[in-house]
């Protein structure tokens, strides 16, 4: 591969300071040197294969850091430790299918985004050992793509938006992008999902914010073995959450079959609609249902390890019991007891392995949710009405 090394500082007032004119090169930034446009990007390549391996500091006044463009052909970005990449736009800017992005230094865009990913550069490979910081997001993507989050011990592998979200993936490629944050990782502020895509994220490290993929179109799948300090929101697909070892606030599914599984740490599982599974694990869980469609005759939530020594609570605050009356009503418990035509009865029923909860809200003598709880018994005190 042809490399063109840049050894001394470059600096244009009326171009780019440096654009690739052949392709399958290679440019190495050499350590210390300064390469600085005031007009457009720093460094800008159109040509197939591009590299660069940047270990000095590349900057824009005036456009993004490094800007790769050209969707049919993959390129390659190397920021080093110590260097660093700074756009006043977006530090990164690609829409190359199938690239790897490797930073292990600064990558800042100071008005939009940290690395923006463009509708055409599926299939990125986007490794942080470094800081990824932008104005808007850390990290932009229009298209599927694979991020291993590293980190260093000190102030690495920090994704740290001034405003909006840590990563934003806004795609209707219907692919799922794949995130690993390890140990040393720290995404700070949300991970948002719009549009017709899936996402599988896989955290030992900090999510310093929410992760929301309510607006999504696809499936989601995570685990959780670090933290998340605030709580998640799956999306309308049939999902998963998995959290065995790790700390989270809450977990609600929305629509979808979805799998939501705690751990030994008090929980708050929210099932959301159609027929959820919840396990909560060890701990004092509270499993809540917010409507009468959120588990349905025909189609319950199964919650597969109620227990009463535990102080587990399943509840029903948020539902109003009497659809006939006027305001918000409480359930009335009433046991084994049949049904007697009174709206805002909830009864339990021993069914095999389980018990089946069922509650009626408008008087008809018809249960209008049902709840099946494996356990023993169910009593007054396990419920929030």
């Amino acid at each position: 591969m042809p490399t063109k090394i840049i050894k001394t500082d470059i600096t244009a007032d009326s171009n780019y300071a440096f654009a690739y004119v052949i392709d399958d090169l290679r440019v190495i930034v050499n350590e210390g040197v300064h390469v600085t446009s005031q007009y457009a990007a720093a460094l800008f390549s159109h040509q197939a294969g591009s590299a660069l391996i940047n270990s000095g500091h590349i900057r824009s006044t005036n456009g993004d850091g490094v800007s790769f463009e050209n969707p049919v052909n993959a390129g390659r970005i190397t920021n080093k430790a110590g260097a660093t990449i700074v756009g006043s736009v977006n530090g990164v800017d690609t829409d190359r299918a199938g690239s790897v992005i490797t930073n292990s230094g600064k990558i800042r865009g100071l008005e939009q985004d940290g690395v923006l990913l463009q509708d055409d550069a599926a299939n990125i490979k986007l490794k942080n050992f470094g800081e990824i910081l932008g104005h808007d997001n850390g990290i932009h993507a229009f298209s599927s793509f694979n991020l291993i989050n590293a980190g260093k011990i000190k102030n690495a592998g920090i994704f740290m938006p001034d405003a909006q979200y840590g990563i934003l993936i806004e795609t209707s490629d219907g692919k799922t992008s794949h995130i690993t944050n390890l140990s040393t990782g720290v995404i700070r502020d949300d991970i948002v999902i719009w549009g017709n895509t899936s996402l599988s994220l896989y955290n030992l490290g900090e999510i310093d914010g929410k992760i929301r993929c309510s607006e999504g179109g696809g499936d989601t799948v995570i685990i959780n073995r670090g933290v998340i300090d605030d709580w998640v929101e799956l999306g309308p697909g049939d999902d998963k959450f998995i959290s065995p070892l790790g700390l989270f606030r809450r977990v609600e599914g929305f629509g979808g079959n979805d799998r939501l599984v705690g751990n030994q740490f008090k929980n708050l599982l929210i099932g959301g609609l159609d027929r959820d599974t919840m396990k909560g694990g060890d701990g004092a869980d509270t499993f809540v249902f917010q409507d009468t469609h959120d588990s349905i005759a025909g189609s319950r939530d199964h919650i597969t390890d109620f227990v009463h020594a535990q102080h587990d609570k399943i509840s029903l605050f948020n539902i109003d019991a009497d659809t006939v009356a006027a305001d918000d009503q409480a359930f009335h418990f009433i046991g084994k007891a049949a049904f007697g035509g009174t709206a805002g009865e909830l009864r339990v029923e021993k069914h095999r392995a389980n018990v089946i909860v069922s509650g009626d809200v408008d008087g008809d003598g018809v249960a209008d949710f049902e709840i099946a709880v494996h356990t023993a018994q169910l009593v007054e005190g396990d419920f929030v009405l």
